[in-house]
């Protein structure tokens, strides 16, 4: 498929601005703030037919999108993988200017290919380690109500930064429902992570005891219990002292029912 110029400006730009769950009205706005002679914001329509290819913009739009999107200026120049060939005006771009990557040899492109599932393999393994890890602070956020205030605490504060980000970037109020759906749906890492582990706790902690394979080490090998805290949840306690001369099979511990 043959893409223009402004065609591939376009598309990024769009893809960026849903990224950011930006609206289309926003942009026109800040876009007629920062380059209208007079102030005006760009309309809607104006601003789709940007994104569609059908408005060219001049370096000085260009410049202001990026900013506004807080995306490198050359970002809105990449070329979608589903472009043919690239047209300005009646000339046709060859790849050598748009990007160096398209003339690797194939040899070049089965190493990227590796480099891309060694990159896979690294991914699988953090989320691994992460999921360790938060069940560590999920049973943490069981037994220890000062450790749960805590967790609360930060994921409260989290969430307050996150809004207010991403207000700013919209000029919405920070407690409006618009904000609020952005939020959920583009949580900060420390949301995330401080979410997943306060995220149901008693199930969790249920499952946990079900479905994987308890770490055998000295101070903890055996002799798990689970204690209902009323309003909480289910706490998981390890107890060394009634550990087996030998490893227990998996889940194996005494459990006190809710």
């Amino acid at each position: 498929m043959k893409l223009t110029i402004t065609e591939i400006i376009g598309r990024n730009v769009r893809a960026r601005r849903q990224d950011l769950g930006m609206t289309a009205a926003v942009l026109g706005e800040r876009l007629g703030s920062a380059v209208s002679k007079d102030g005006k914001p760009w309309p809607r329509q104006t601003v789709y037919m940007m994104e569609s290819g059908d408005r060219a913009m001049v370096a000085a739009e260009v410049a202001a999108v990026a900013e506004i999107l807080e995306m490198p200026l050359m970002a809105l120049f990449a070329v979608p993988d589903d472009a043919g060939a690239v047209q300005a005006g009646s000339l046709e771009i060859s790849w050598s200017t748009l990007e160096a990557e398209r003339r690797l040899e194939p040899s070049a492109y089965r190493n990227l290919q590796q480099n891309a599932e060694d990159l896979q393999d690294i991914l699988q393994r953090l989320q691994t380690s992460y999921d360790r890890l938060i069940i560590r602070s999920r049973v943490a956020a069981s037994n220890d109500d000062e450790f749960r205030r805590w967790l609360t605490e930060r994921y409260n504060e989290a969430r307050t930064s996150q809004a207010a980000k991403l207000a700013k970037a919209q000029r919405l109020e920070p407690d409006s429902d618009e904000v609020a759906e952005m939020v959920k749906n583009n949580p900060s890492p420390v949301m995330q992570a401080a979410g997943d582990a306060l995220r149901d706790v008693e199930k969790q902690a249920r499952d946990w005891l079900e479905a994987v394979d308890l770490p055998y080490d000295p101070a903890n090998s055996d002799g798990v219990t689970i204690t209902a805290h009323p309003g909480v949840g289910l706490g998981v306690n390890f107890h060394p002292e009634s550990a087996a001369t030998e490893p227990a099979p998996r889940g194996v511990g005494k459990k006190t029912k809710r």
